[in-house]
């Protein structure tokens, strides 16, 4: 019964914010052992390289790709619906890019004893960035005004205090204390000339709050390549970004640095030790357009960059303090955090399910083709073995045990498909044909009323009767027995796409026959029935195109001989008289699931035979 539940009751998907939590419970040891690896100061180059390397391919078994994707499909759908997101100068790609960088750098600080993934996420890791983004779009988005004197000077203070100040700058206001001293002046040294050691302070400080001011997931970026010394093609594997996003991305850092510095860096700090060497031809003032002079040239910049994050003693990123996860925006990321998480059993799930609907998709077309596909274009199913001639039993009773085909003596055969006739089998089976020609007479004659004839009236008709002729087992010829599983389109008989006179067969054979408990395997027989049930005479034999072995074979032709001596489809005939016709028709059991499938084959309209009163000569004829 739980294969005729829709899929997502059968499998029900989990939320986002579930997929993402298990995924990284996973993945973090992983990410810790990373950044272990980095900071190790004993490993060499090789070393770390191979350990990155062992330590990146256990993370793409783990679920790596599956946990980027989620990420990526939920920033999307987060800056879609946000309110910046319809901003033309926000950038939706940008915005995954620096979640996946900042998940992964606060990924080992974690707890999942202490809470669910989805609300850690959402506070210190998405939110952050998204206001970080907003904020470059309007410097006071999503900051309250200041109301009164406190909060203005404090806001005053916040700006002055990421300003670049110079060393000649009066400390306080001219008009409380009159004469001021310099900044310079107030500054004490340990060691050194006072002059010399403050430049040396003042430069290391400047350059350090210029990297504070940078965004942190840029910061991480700087802190990797430049202070960790990661290459940049174990950064982009590590975030599902390509060597030259990373390279772009850094440049840009750099860009944005030599912007906070400002144009008097080079000619205030150029002959101090923290600069010394790095002027020589690399940091120089820039030589553009009037816009950019007095500016660090940003090609020089970005060479001396490395040797400026190590010089200034600068220990990494201090993350900040979490977000407040109220509002709308934060409700919306709830919303789209409990919502399905995508199926990734068939997009980038595991690779062994991917393999089995493959290849359950092969079988099913394969059975299609055995099924759906008219009779006239399909190939001969007979193999091409040598088989004895059969006996005439035009007197055995239908109860009588099928003898499979296979259990007959056969010549041997090099043919490794049963589906191709070489010219060979073909010359055999023609001399069959004139063999056997007495009991191929036999059988497609009609045979006499016998005991087992049936007589079914038609409705209006009470005398009118004709006898059926008798199913005879051994007439038909069983390909290999399949136990298999029907495709949903072949063993579904509900379809509306079927006819109704197909339909009512269908559910008839199904009361007549009920499957037994532990019968496995599935068959399909086509047969010649009039609209009323009944088998024409004249016609073709039963022919078994899927064998299911002799108890399925044999369940499906009782069930057949059951329906015509009940007259189950009398009804039919009455309300169809008018376009009463026969046709033949297959007949479908998977006898595992309790399944019965009907449908009409496909046959040569003009040769169709009638319901009742056909004569020998009006045969159907099928190939």
């Amino acid at each position: 019964m739980d294969n005729i539940l829709p899929f997502e009751q059968r499998f029900p998907r989990q939320s986002k914010a579930e997929q993402l939590h298990q995924l990284a419970v996973v993945l973090q040891p992983i990410e810790r052992k990373r950044q272990q690896v980095v900071a190790a100061a004993g490993l060499s180059s090789t070393e770390k390289i191979q350990c990155l390397g062992r330590l990146e391919r256990e993370a793409s078994r783990a679920g790596l790709g599956e946990f980027h994707g989620v990420l990526e499909r939920l920033c999307r759908e987060f800056c879609r619906r946000s309110p910046a997101g319809s901003h033309p100068r926000f950038d939706a790609e940008l915005l995954s890019e620096e979640v996946k960088l900042m998940v992964h750098a606060r990924l080992p600080q974690f707890d999942p004893e202490r809470g669910h993934f989805g609300p850690w996420f959402k506070v210190y890791v998405l939110l952050p960035v998204y206001k970080r983004l907003c904020s470059e779009i309007d410097v006071d988005w999503g900051r309250r005004v200041p109301q009164t004197d406190g909060g203005r000077v404090r806001r005053w203070l916040r700006r002055w205090a990421h300003a670049p100040l110079s060393l000649d700058a009066p400390v306080g206001t001219t008009q409380q204390d009159g004469d001021l001293p310099a900044l310079g002046e107030t500054v004490a040294s340990k060691e050194g000339s006072p002059e010399n050691q403050l430049l040396e302070d003042q430069c290391r400080e400047r350059f350090l709050r210029a990297l504070e001011r940078l965004a942190e997931a840029e910061r991480l970026l700087v802190e990797r390549v430049h202070l960790r010394g990661e290459r940049q093609q174990e950064v982009a594997r590590s975030v599902r970004l390509t060597p030259g996003r990373v390279s772009q991305k850094l440049k840009r850092a750099a860009e944005r640095l030599a912007e906070i510095l400002g144009e008097n860096f080079e000619d205030d700090c150029g002959g101090t030790a923290f600069c010394r060497g790095l002027s020589e031809g690399r940091l120089q003032p820039a030589t553009g357009p009037a816009g950019a002079s007095g500016t660090v040239a940003r090609a020089a910049f970005e060479q001396a960059l490395p040797e400026l994050v190590r010089r200034s003693g600068w220990q990494g990123t201090v993350f900040a303090p979490p977000e407040l996860a109220g509002g709308p925006v934060g409700e919306l990321l709830d919303e789209l955090l409990a919502g399905p998480a995508p199926s990734q059993v068939w997009a980038s799930g595991s690779r062994a399910l991917q393999v089995a609907s493959a290849a359950t998709g092969a079988v099913a077309a394969a059975w299609a083709l055995f099924v759906f596909v008219p009779s006239e274009l399909q190939p001969p199913l007979r193999s091409p073995i040598e088989h004895r001639p059969q006996p005439a039993t035009a007197g055995r009773p239908f109860s009588t045990p099928i003898k499979s085909a296979a259990k007959q003596p056969i010549a041997a055969t090099s043919s490794p498909s049963p589906r191709t006739v070489s010219a060979a089998s073909s010359a055999r089976s023609a001399q069959q044909s004139a063999s056997s020609a007495t009991s191929q007479t036999q059988r497609s004659m009609p045979r006499p009323q016998d005991k087992h004839g049936l007589s079914i009236s038609k409705a209006g008709t009470a005398g009118a009767s004709k006898r059926v002729q008798n199913f005879s087992k051994t007439e038909t010829k069983r390909p290999p027995a399949n136990t298999g599983r029907l495709p949903d389109r072949v063993r579904e008989p509900d379809d509306l796409s079927i006819p109704s006179d197909a339909r009512n067969l269908c559910a008839a054979l199904a009361a007549a026959a009920p499957v037994p408990a532990g019968l496995a395997g599935f068959a399909v027989i086509e047969a010649t029935l009039g609209a009323d049930g009944t088998p024409v005479e004249g016609s073709p034999s039963p022919e078994i195109i899927v064998s299911g072995g002799e108890q399925v074979d044999a369940l499906v032709l009782g069930a057949l001989q059951t329906l015509l001596a009940a007259g189950r489809l009398e009804d039919l005939s009455t309300r169809r008289e008018a376009t009463l016709r026969s046709g033949r028709y297959r007949v479908a059991l998977e006898a595992e699931q309790h399944r019965w499938s009907c449908h009409r084959a496909a046959q040569d309209p003009q040769k169709s035979v009638p319901a009742s009163g056909a004569s020998s000569a009006a045969t159907n004829k099928y190939e």
